[in-house]
């Protein structure tokens, strides 16, 4: 996802591109801003007034943004009055593992035509050898070929990494699952405690997603 148009004048450190993955960039910087807003409460009767968005497309940070739910509605209204929360927040997790899954299939049937491809690719560059060999064809011609074959094997590999990476997002995301089913058990801190260590751990979390996903811009000037 590309942020600025080409020849843009961009500043340093600003951020100009973002990885594939599998969350909505504009939803995590929403959260990023709250996160931020959140971290300048200075009391409890503060953070009683917080409102947090449902609905947003997380990625891997959908499981820590679960548990900060958790600890601010066990902050605000305790544990009995924030199942319907709890469930809102699996079920967007169950979304994402819902469109990896798709997202998969789709890659698996995208390598499939990638292989065949590149078999029927690599035949005929054989073919071309020959030819080239009896003077028939140019070596421009025969290059030609060559590049094609490099083509295709770069989308399998694309390919195959892209699937590699969804299954093992996939298996952590079913993880978090089994962990955003909130233990029913007290935990020893208070409720203020936890809701600032669930606080500080989303900080984190974001900070290196942004770090991972986020390109910007290593000096002022303008984008080429």
């Amino acid at each position: 996802l590309l942020l600025v148009k080409d020849t843009a004048l961009v500043v340093e450190k600003q951020p100009i591109a973002v990885l594939q993955n599998t969350a909505r960039y504009a939803d995590v910087r929403q959260l990023d801003a709250l996160v931020t807003e959140w971290q300048a409460n200075t009391s409890d009767d503060d953070f009683r007034q917080v409102q947090y968005p449902e609905n947003l497309n997380l990625g891997e940070l959908q499981s820590e943004y679960a548990l900060f739910v958790r600890d601010l509605e066990d902050f605000k209204f305790g544990r009995e009055n924030r199942r319907s929360s709890v469930q809102s927040n699996i079920g967007s997790i169950q979304l994402q593992i819902k469109q990896l899954d798709q997202s998969i299939a789709f890659e698996q049937k995208a390598l499939k035509r990638s292989l065949e491809d590149l078999k029927i690719a690599e035949g005929f560059y054989e073919r071309q050898k020959d030819l080239f060999k009896q003077g028939l064809i140019s070596e421009i011609k025969l290059e030609e070929e060559r590049q094609k074959i490099s083509s295709i094997a770069n989308e399998r590999d694309r390919h195959e990494n892209n699937m590699l990476e969804k299954n093992r997002e996939v298996i952590a995301l079913r993880n978090n699952i089994n962990s955003a089913n909130f233990s029913q058990e007290e935990n020893a801190t208070t409720s203020s405690t936890r809701l600032l260590a669930s606080l500080n751990g989303l900080r984190s979390s974001i900070d290196k997603w942004m770090q991972t996903y986020v390109l910007s811009a290593p000096l002022a000037g303008r984008v080429v």
